[in-house]
């Protein structure tokens, strides 16, 4: 048994460390919100694909369909459209650009954070560990991209999916049975990953609370099913090919089947991994139920994440539920120790959880656009509209709109149909393939600036080089800095082959 003089100074430093711990996370909390609502009106991408977003909010707007055959004008993204539908109706109010679908992400963002607070609080009654966890998820903000108050779909998607589970998790009876299920088909309908997140859990609420989770499953399904067909209907079968089909043609990163265990979950976040694996070892000592719902839990989180990451094109932003689940655990983990007899256990988590913090500290500053990047941009503008007639820019949507030309949607949701490897329906590869050639050929662009998507030789046949547009390129998210702008125009017809 521990002397009295030796556990009253373990009590005292755990205090302290806790407080610490508190203290760091608010800072963390703080200063996300600084550098997200600082970068709300920068009126450029602050990731590639963002102006693709702005251009789907304008089509339903203009009460045109999200999923139509691809073509040159505009290819669909792969996700489902929930988001955009959303972030649209943002638009109807505060008028269309970043502005909206920036604002839906960062609210949903901190809305997940706080869903974790009450999930925390509601599980041991300790909201100081509530505020560590969520803290702790949000200190991950730049490694995962500086994602969470781009425009797009991951941050709603992560809140649906945790409403989700909190209202499975925490509410008995049919109306909350009923209401977790739709937060679920909500979420799928944000991003098609939530299933992954979803199934495991109430594949172990059928082991251990039948009623309740066959309820939510059925009613999911349920949702799910109308929901699918609704939409094929609607679009003629075109939200089947973009939402299903595209997505099982890409191929795998060979470098993350385990550079994802090694690199981005143990070596980036070692404390959070250790956290985990602790507090679901010493619950299933101590409460087997508990350990095999949250084991479950984790395991389609980290799944998520990870099936993402090894299919081509998985950026840092689909690590996301991988840290929002260890942070979710660290939290527990805190809450669990703190309350019980062994202080020093909870020592240990909390110099884990600091050192974490310590690990994940960053500058905020170089995060929001500066006052050379809106230069940067606005000179880009000026650029463009002194270039006659239209510019064909797959890399860059929105942009031209804002000189009065016109955006074309293709960018990376091409580049997802060309890249896969897919026998599609009517041939829609090839199609897409043979009207740029033609495009190309004929003239229909004045310009080209062609980034390293379309690296076709018909460019070179009848473009050439120009001059090179500077583009806002400081680092932002990162995903921004490989942007070509070299400016391609159309040879005299006399020189074309």
């Amino acid at each position: 048994m521990m002397p009295p003089q030796v556990k009253q100074w373990t009590v005292r430093v755990g205090n302290l460390l806790h407080w610490c711990c508190l203290t760091g996370a608010n800072w963390f909390i703080l200063v996300f919100m600084y550098v997200a609502f600082s970068s709300l009106t920068y009126p450029f991408n602050l990731e590639w694909m963002e102006g693709q977003t702005i251009d789907v909010m304008q089509r339903i707007l203009n009460g045109q369909p999200v999923y139509t055959k691809p073509s040159l004008d505009y290819v669909a993204y792969i996700y489902t459209p929930l988001y955009f539908y959303i972030a649209a109706l943002v638009a109807k109010i505060t008028g269309i650009g970043f502005f909206p679908a920036r604002l839906v992400s960062t609210l949903s963002i901190l809305g997940v954070a706080y869903i974790m607070f009450l999930w925390i609080r509601r599980k041991d009654g300790d909201w100081q560990a509530g505020v560590i966890g969520a803290g702790l998820f949000l200190a991950t903000y730049r490694l995962s991209g500086r994602w969470f108050d781009n425009s797009r779909v991951d941050s709603l998607f992560l809140l649906l999916t945790m409403s989700s589970l909190y209202t499975y998790t925490f509410f008995r009876g049919f109306k909350y049975a009923l209401l977790a299920a739709l937060l679920g088909a909500a979420a799928f309908f944000t991003k098609q990953a939530a299933l992954f997140m979803l199934t495991p859990v109430l594949v172990a609420g059928l082991v251990l609370e039948r009623r309740h989770a066959f309820v939510t499953a059925t009613a999911l399904v349920a949702f799910l099913l109308m929901g699918i067909v609704v939409a094929n209907w609607w679009s003629d079968g075109w939200f089947n090919f973009f939402v299903f089909k595209v997505p099982s043609g890409h191929g795998l990163e060979q470098k993350y089947i385990v550079g994802y265990w090694k690199g981005d979950m143990f070596k980036s976040l070692t404390a959070l991994c250790l956290a985990t694996i602790w507090v679901l070892a010493g619950w299933c000592v101590t409460d087997r139920r508990t350990a095999f719902r949250y084991g479950a839990l984790a395991s389609g989180f980290i799944i998520c994440s990870y099936i993402s990451r090894i299919h081509w094109g998985g950026y840092m932003n689909v690590l996301m539920p991988m840290h929002l689940c260890l942070a979710l655990m660290t939290g527990l983990a805190l809450s669990t120790w703190r309350h019980s007899r062994h202080a020093v256990v909870f020592i240990v988590l909390a110099v884990g959880s600091l050192t974490q913090m310590r690990a994940l500290f960053y500058d905020p500053q170089p995060l929001i656009p500066s006052q050379q990047s809106w230069d940067a941009g606005n000179r880009f503008l000026e650029d463009l509209s002194k270039v006659p007639g239209d510019i064909f820019i797959p890399e860059l949507q929105y942009v031209q709109t804002r000189v009065g030309k016109k955006s074309y949607t293709l960018g990376m949701a091409a580049f997802d149909i060309l890249r896969s490897d897919l026998k599609d329906r009517n041939n829609v590869k090839k199609e897409l393939e043979a009207e740029l050639n033609d495009a190309l050929a004929s003239g229909r662009f004045n310009a080209v600036i062609p980034g390293r998507l379309f690296p076709t030789p018909m460019l070179y046949k009848y473009y050439q080089p120009s001059q090179k547009l500077h583009f806002p390129r400081e680092y932002v998210t990162g995903a921004i800095n490989f942007l070509r702008t070299d400016l391609f125009v159309r040879i005299p017809e006399s020189n074309h082959p």
